[in-house]
């Protein structure tokens, strides 16, 4: 049986998949994002479901797509015409960078924190930039974002068969689908 978190993680997946490929093409910083949020989103789900006992791995991969991912999504978001947002040397460079120092700190027990801080920053960043060019799909996005996070961090649920992690899931996989009309109709 599929438990809430595998099937939202699985969904989360899809759409962030979709984000990635076909529309995601010409915008590397958008779709290294989207790929580093699907994959660690579909461990998840295979995870969740029990078909393999993932968690560690899932866990890495949760912190590279928070740490590396959500940066990498404000940035094809807010400045999609800056050089690190559209040529991919300089995306997957700064996205490498940064999984590599949201590592280390990990590696060397830093304050988790300050990784979650990086998550935050990145959603608050696509919210404000959304909502200084008066753009409503980057403000529902940014805001879908921290509803997610700030669901799982609160512990809020949807009845006993939903946990706070599948509320995360749910709601960012809405922003992914916003985020696939932001890549359909222009930068």
């Amino acid at each position: 049986m599929m438990t809430a978190a595998a099937l939202s993680d699985f969904v989360l997946a899809l759409a962030a998949f979709a984000v990635a490929g076909r529309w995601g093409r010409g915008r590397p910083a958008l779709q290294i994002g989207s790929l580093l949020t699907a994959v660690a989103a579909l461990v998840g789900a295979i995870t969740y479901a029990g078909l393999l006992p993932l968690y560690g791995l899932h866990d890495a991969l949760s912190l590279i797509a928070a740490v590396s991912g959500l940066p990498m999504l404000a940035l094809g978001l807010t400045w999609p015409q800056s050089a690190t947002a559209r040529r991919a040397p300089f995306a997957w460079g700064l996205a490498l960078a940064a999984a590599a120092l949201g590592l280390v700190v990990v590696g060397l027990h830093g304050p988790k924190a300050l990784l979650e801080g990086v998550a935050v920053v990145s959603m608050l960043v696509i919210l404000l930039a959304g909502a200084l060019r008066l753009d409503r799909p980057r403000q529902i996005t940014g805001l879908l974002l921290l509803l997610g996070a700030a669901t799982f961090r609160l512990g809020v649920h949807a009845g006993a068969s939903v946990p706070p992690v599948a509320m995360l899931h749910i709601f960012m996989a809405g922003a992914f689908l916003v985020m696939l009309r932001i890549v359909a109709y222009g930068p």
